[in-house]
């Protein structure tokens, strides 16, 4: 027998409470699917899936540079409700020079205090361009570059304490199997950046 798979369809504004711990919430998105906001015991994540503002400058019309806008900047001022955490966000670079400019609007209007992009088919000098961009900002941009790649996090009194990032090491050993290796890459918020929340 097959296992069965439990699943629950959302539409945009709805919400699903999992064991009266975890509310998902259901958001628009300005391509295909919805958006979703993780709410547990004050900490909130935010995955955006493909909500960004979708445009190019190169083949968009002003009219649909325009209505693209407009579309982001609703769905925005709706999540603008929620104070978040975590946010995984697109960085597409098929937009170009403007591939940030939907991750821009998004922390300026809503302000997460951790941004993972993703989204960016492996043009991790894009990544890291980003990151430094915006070194100087409240919200911490954090690469998540190779599989396996993880972060922990120390939330503690509706604070973030500490950020620590993790790599993953794939080895292969001399009987050739894989061997999986952790090691603690940084201290994003002691040693890095040296800027608590």
């Amino acid at each position: 027998m097959e296992p069965s798979l439990i699943g629950h369809h959302l539409h945009p504004g709805d919400t699903y409470n999992i064991d009266n711990n975890i509310i998902v919430t259901a958001f628009n998105s300005t391509d295909l699917g919805v958006s979703y906001l993780l709410q547990y015991d004050n900490f909130t994540i935010m995955h955006c899936g493909d909500l960004n503002y979708w445009h190019w400058m190169d083949e968009s019309t002003l009219y649909e540079i325009s209505n693209a806008e407009n579309e982001y900047k609703k769905i925005i001022k709706e999540i603008k409700k929620y104070s978040i955490n975590v946010t995984m966000f697109p960085l597409d670079p098929s937009q170009g020079n403007m591939y940030d400019a939907g991750a821009n609007y998004y922390i300026m209007e809503i302000k997460p205090d951790i941004l993972i992009p993703m989204h960016f088919w492996n043009k991790t000098d894009m990544v890291f361009e980003y990151q430094k961009k915006n070194l100087d900002q409240k919200t911490k941009i954090v690469p998540l570059i190779n599989s396996g790649d993880s972060i922990n996090i120390l939330f503690e009194n509706k604070k973030i304490q500490q950020i620590e990032k993790y790599h993953l090491i794939r080895q292969i050993s001399k009987n050739n199997t894989i061997e999986n290796n952790i090691e603690k890459e940084i201290d994003l918020l002691s040693s890095a950046l040296n800027e608590p929340f």
